[in-house]
């Protein structure tokens, strides 16, 4: 599997992955005003094991297994992509990872836990010996020789794992010690003849967001019961589906997943099915962190949010409409997938909202079918966004990560002025990596409390600046703080 990569765009952002070393790293999250803490960033050293030595039982996601014959390097790992620092060895169907680490935080109070993956083509992560995340590989214990199904690095710094969410089948943070956890990952290539292989991953929490579920799984749903094409109609808020059933999911044939459905179908298999609910989000959208779908369906899926389409799984071909003769592709419903859809977050509205999803068989004379979605956001704690911070006196000089980083065209710089320091000269000034200076955002006298500077990626002259990494820093008589981020052209 070979993909073709804007070689520029990745190129920035494999540097953008060398800013999450250098403290907290928010990338990983929405909204700014919430502290997050690297466990371990994207780019950071890990054992490997490239030898194509096959590891038949689970003994090696153990922290004391000995890994000292394994190579040591910094990711992303791999080959045949231009993300790749280092290389692997080709025609190895499956590699092995380890990352060991302690944890200095209170697990207990953990709110959010996401972990930022790149991986070609299936892959398997555990912490401490559990399994807590598998993309892309078939059920049951895994071994040596299998390969994973084809999977694309669509994004230079990973996708998005919700470890904490409301369909969490493991507790996770319970599995944290104090020190010596250790991360161990397997990725399985599609084939030994594959042109790449590759992996990278990072880790993140944040004790200041709680999870809120306008629509959780086993709501009551609206289902048409005409068995007709209805075109795109049904999809629009203004539908009427007063006349469609009423049902409790999950929806479906029986088969044997191991939640029963709560509403049998019709034995008779049609090749798509369409459902309707509404829920209400009470919250503003600028408080809401992360916003995600949690679904489980057979076969195919293609969900809007108020008339507008959201996402689609194993369903038709991105920019064609589907269409009541559709078919979807084969897709099992176990287990549940969760899509973090926080960049469509514009769809949604305070208030209610409408959801409307058709389900669609991979063939008229399949055996099974099964619908039941949910949908939950993270929220920062009330007092924690910046208009709230902006009211109350800091108690500490602080410089804060931009937001977004990385960032094109504009991005926002917040910074602190504690209360014991009245009137100081503060200086936030932008550099290039060669020291240069670029522009001055900031520079006078400032009075305690919290300020946000927008820049333009403009330099002191009005003249718009290059792709690149930048270094920001916040300086006064007796502080000085520095930040890096990355515009992306």
């Amino acid at each position: 599997m070979k993909k073709s990569t804007n070689l520029k765009i990745l190129s920035i952002c494999l540097a953008a992955l060398a800013l999450c070393c250098f403290g907290l790293q928010r990338s990983a999250f929405a909204q700014q005003a919430c502290d997050v803490i690297t466990v371990f960033p994207l780019g950071d050293t890990w054992s490997y094991d490239d030898r194509g030595v096959g590891y038949t039982d689970q003994a090696w996601t153990a922290f004391n297994f000995d890994d000292s014959a394994w190579l040591t390097g910094p990711a992303p790992f791999g080959f045949g992509d231009p993300w790749v620092v280092t290389e692997v060895q080709i025609e190895k169907g499956t590699y092995y990872f380890r990352k060991k680490f302690d944890f200095s935080g209170d697990a207990s109070q953990i709110k959010a836990l996401v972990m930022r993956a790149l991986f070609d083509d299936g892959f398997i992560v555990y912490l401490n010996g559990t399994e807590i995340i598998r993309r892309e590989m078939p059920i049951g214990p895994p071994t040596p020789d299998q390969f994973g199904f084809e999977h694309e690095v669509r994004n230079a710094l990973g996708e998005f794992f919700d470890l904490i969410n409301p369909d969490s089948s493991v507790s996770i943070v319970d599995k944290f010690l104090p020190v010596d956890n250790i991360m161990a990952v397997e990725v399985h290539n599609v084939s030994l003849t594959s042109s790449d292989a590759g992996f990278d991953g990072g880790l993140w929490y944040s004790n200041e967001l709680e999870i809120v579920t306008p629509l959780p799984l086993g709501s009551t749903w609206r289902r048409d019961n005409t068995f007709s094409d209805l075109g795109t109609a049904w999809r629009e808020p203004g539908f009427d589906d007063s006349a469609w059933l009423e049902e409790c999911a999950p929806i479906g044939i029986e088969d044997d997943l191991p939640n029963p459905v709560c509403t049998e179908l019709p034995t008779t298999i049609l090749n798509g099915y369409y459902f309707r609910t509404t829920f209400t989000i009470e919250h503003d959208l600028s408080l809401i962190d992360s916003l995600f779908v949690i679904a489980q369906y057979d076969d195919g899926i293609e969900i809007f949010i108020n008339g507008q389409r959201l996402l689609r799984g194993f369903l038709g071909i991105d920019g064609e409409e589907v269409t009541w003769d559709t078919f979807g592709g084969f897709h099992d419903s176990h287990p549940r997938q969760v899509f973090n859809v926080s960049d469509q977050k514009d769809l949604f509205v305070k208030g209610e909202n409408l959801i409307a999803l058709t389900v669609k068989q991979t063939s008229l004379t399949s055996s099974d079918i099964y619908m039941d979605v949910g949908v939950s956001y993270r929220l920062c704690e009330l007092g924690t966004s910046v208009e709230d911070a902006q009211s109350e006196i800091p108690t500490n000089f602080r410089l804060r990560q931009n937001y977004p980083n990385p960032f094109n065209p504009e991005t926002n710089i917040t910074f602190d002025i504690p209360a014991n320091s009245p009137g100081e000269h503060i200086r936030l000034e932008i550099f290039d990596l060669l020291g240069r200076k670029v522009r001055t955002l900031a520079s006078g006298h400032y009075a305690p409390g919290t300020y946000s500077m927008q820049w333009n990626a403009t330099d002191d002259a009005g003249l718009p600046v290059a792709s690149g990494i930048y270094i920001y820093r916040l300086s006064s008589p007796s502080a000085s703080f520095t930040k890096k981020m990355v515009l992306i052209q």
